[in-house]
Order: structure tokens, then C-alpha cells, then sequence
């Protein structure tokens, strides 16, 4: 992931758009090492949370993994 291509988009990145179908999640999930779309949200919620995981941020700005990742939308398609 670069800065300058999440400054240029407000899309998903493509590994996590083709994520909405639970087949393809499954074939991702080892690389990810996340095996659920529940453990996933999971992490995501924990960012600035004391527990120790944190965005990175430059001038003001920061990087939304739920608008990044489509979390919502995850392995929702069977």
C-alpha cells in the first residue's frame, strides 16, 4: 500500500473488494492470517485502542482501514 495511491482513490483495494465473496476470502485468509471476516473486524476495531496498534498518519492525515479493507462487505457473497 502507497500513500500516493490511497491520496488518488476512495475505493477498496482490489484484494479486499474480491473479498465480499466468502470463496475468494477463504483462499486469502492463510496470507492474512485472519481465518474469519469476524477476526478481521475484530483487529480492525482494535486500532487506537490502548492496544497498541496504530495508523500511521502524516500532516493531519490518516489512512481508514474500513474504507481501505470494505470490511463491512467482506465475505458477505456466498
Amino acid at each position: 500500500m502507497t500513500l500516493v495511491y490511497v491520496g488518488s482513490r476512495s475505493a477498496r483495494f482490489e484484494i479486499f473488494a474480491r473479498a465480499r465473496s466468502a470463496s475468494y476470502f477463504k483462499r486469502i485468509a492463510p496470507m492474512l492470517a485472519l481465518p474469519s471476516p469476524a477476526d478481521m473486524a475484530a483487529l480492525l476495531d482494535n486500532f487506537g485502542k490502548g492496544t497498541g496498534l496504530y495508523l500511521p498518519s502524516w500532516s493531519y492525515y490518516s489512512l481508514s482501514p474500513h474504507e481501505l479493507m470494505g470490511s463491512d462487505k467482506i465475505g458477505t457473497i456466498a
